[in-house]
């Protein structure tokens, strides 16, 4: 079985293992707090889904 990860957990984990990698967060899920997470911990943008 595979566990559900947020996109915060897989940027944590990218950003452990490759600094250089741009990441860009795709949600449909979106708030201001995770956000500001995102971007705090490296995202290089945060996109809202339609």
């Amino acid at each position: 079985m595979i566990d559900k990860v947020s996109g915060i957990d897989v940027l944590q984990a990218v950003r452990a293992q490759r600094t250089e990698s741009m990441i860009i967060i795709f949600t449909g899920y979106a708030s201001i707090e995770t956000a500001i997470e995102a971007v705090r911990l490296g995202a290089n943008d945060y996109i809202l889904k339609p």
